[in-house]
């Protein structure tokens, strides 16, 4: 059913994009739900994928299996134990480490529940199923709020794809919505432009997207190719790569997709396994939790876990208040008992 919307919304945009010049608002507005709908249409995936990132002189290049099924998500790191996992309770972050001396020190740290978005302004990783479309919530509520400062033009051809490009207009208090994220310090005074060239032909996924100061200055650069079809109407990249250009300190982030599968069904259930080692360190840092710091004498999964630091905030809350009314009656009483003993004391 998702599938069936997301291709009424383009065939829609497709037509409205064919329309002569005078009708460039419908033009404009449909494109945007297009690129609402191809944003938001995948809702479970999973992505092999190596992640290469290059800054100055230095190369790192990593390998990692990104999984999601609807609000929950995976980050594994194929060559080793380490996982960043949120489930509706909360967000899991395992790792292990060998120190020089062959000491393995294992931790678990559990917060809240992280969304995908803010998952990605932390994990560059976590934003392999979004390549080629909008990486960030924030932006697609910009270009949904702001779509009548849209301009657009068509006919703009990017690494050989066809394209629609809209500009919006950027102001310094816009920064934190339309760019998200800008390298370098800005100044107040800043104005710049957000440019978007989807492919109609391609399910309006985007090739390029880019942050532009007013005076044509390129700050960064989002790009993707290769598309293939993994569903109706819906394109995804085989390479996309970020590209930041701070005048010193030029840095880009290539994704190579080995292989996505399970788009929109049910993935395996024990896709959102979490296996902990025994004496791992485990830290809650979930408000209301009853547990901080402790460890874990025996190998557990997520539902050991999950019923080990379960327990209700407000029973914990309740059991500790009774416990003090019971400390403050015993040393009332004590002190009682007290007094009267010295009274008699006195009286002998």
């Amino acid at each position: 059913m998702r599938h069936r919307s997301l291709q009424f919304v383009l065939l829609g945009a497709a037509s409205a994009v064919c329309q002569s010049a005078s009708s460039a608002t419908i033009s404009s507005d449909s494109t945007i739900d297009a690129l609402i709908a191809r944003a938001r249409s995948i809702y479970s995936v999973r992505v092999d994928f190596t992640l290469t990132t290059k800054s100055q002189n230095e190369e790192t290049q990593n390998q990692y299996r990104f999984s999601q099924a609807g609000n929950d998500w995976a980050l594994r790191y194929p060559n080793s134990p380490a996982i960043l996992m949120n489930t509706r309770d909360a967000t899991f972050r395992f790792y292990e480490t060998t120190t020089p001396s062959g000491k393995i020190y294992r931790a678990l740290h559990l917060t809240p529940a992280q969304s995908l978005g803010a998952a990605i302004g932390s994990n560059y990783a976590c934003a392999a199923a979004r390549v080629g479309t909008f990486w960030y919530d924030k932006q697609l509520d910009f270009i949904d709020q702001n779509r009548h400062q849209a301009v657009i033009l068509t006919d703009q051809r990017i690494l050989g794809i066809p394209t629609t490009m809209l500009e919006w207009p950027v102001q310094y208090s816009q920064l934190g919505s339309a760019f998200v994220i800008v390298p370098g310090q800005v100044d107040k005074s800043f104005a710049g432009f957000l440019r978007i060239f989807t492919a109609p032909a391609f399910g309006y996924a985007i090739p390029r997207m880019d942050y532009v100061s007013a005076e044509g200055k390129l700050l960064r650069r989002y790009e993707a190719n290769d598309f293939v079809e993994i569903g109706d109407s819906l394109f995804f990249p085989q390479v996309a790569r970020c590209i930041s250009f701070h005048p010193h300190h030029r840095t880009s982030t290539t994704f190579s997709i080995e292989q996505i599968d399970f788009v929109n069904t049910d993935l395996p259930k024990d896709e959102f396994d979490l296996q902990v080692p025994g004496n791992a360190r485990v830290r809650d840092s979930r408000p209301g939790s009853a547990h901080s710091v402790f460890h874990l004498e025996e190998q557990s999964d997520l539902e050991g876990i999950h019923k080990l630091i379960q327990q209700d905030p407000n029973q914990t809350s309740a059991l500790s208040f009774r416990f003090l009314v019971f400390a403050i009656n015993l040393l009332l009483v004590t002190f009682l008992i007290f007094l009267w003993t010295r009274q008699q004391c006195d009286s002998s």
